[in-house]
């Protein structure tokens, strides 16, 4: 979908006041782990709305994202990743139940407006929300399911959770 993923930063976002997670060039980040409530899932929550203006439930129940006690100053997420030869941050602030949103490439505004930075997102990543999802997060009792399986029966089960038949299919089609 994209080359990587350069910057995090979360703000007020759920349980995180503040986090900015930097990844260096040649860095792959494959897994966030950490202690139950620790904010794992609010990381993937924050890319995705960042990026698809979605929460793990669609686009409803924004306000309850921004971290308590934070109402008055609202909350921003933003990701910075790398697409070819670009670099592009896309932010999404929501401040007394209005949201709004950013894209910029290359260090210069190229849209603004949720509708817009959304559609223009997805047309960069060539994917929607519930496409990012499948591609990239597996939930720890999947995960943990994976861990039991012997070769054969793993390598399907990772074949059917990155649904790699559907994949096949549209790439003969």
């Amino acid at each position: 979908i994209f080359d990587v993923i350069t910057d995090i930063e979360l703000t007020n976002f759920r349980r995180h006041e503040y986090t900015h997670i930097k990844c260096e060039p040649g860095e792959q980040v494959i897994a966030i782990c950490g202690k139950n409530g620790a904010g794992k899932s609010s990381i993937f929550e924050a890319v995705q709305l960042a990026l698809f203006g979605e929460a793990r439930n669609g686009r409803g129940g924004l306000d309850k994202m921004v971290r308590r006690g934070a109402e008055l100053e609202g909350m921003e997420v933003a990701v910075s990743f790398t697409l070819g030869e670009e670099s592009y941050r896309v932010a999404r602030r929501r401040d007394s139940k209005a949201s709004s949103a950013v894209l910029d490439a290359n260090g210069i505004t190229v849209v603004e407006g949720v509708r817009a930075v959304n559609a223009a997102v997805q047309e960069l990543l060539g994917t929607d929300g519930a496409g990012w999802r499948l591609a990239t997060y597996a939930r720890q009792k999947e995960l943990d399911v994976l861990s039991k399986l012997g070769d054969a029966a793993r390598s399907r089960a990772i074949a059917k959770l990155l649904k790699l038949d559907a994949l096949t299919r549209a790439s003969t089609s």
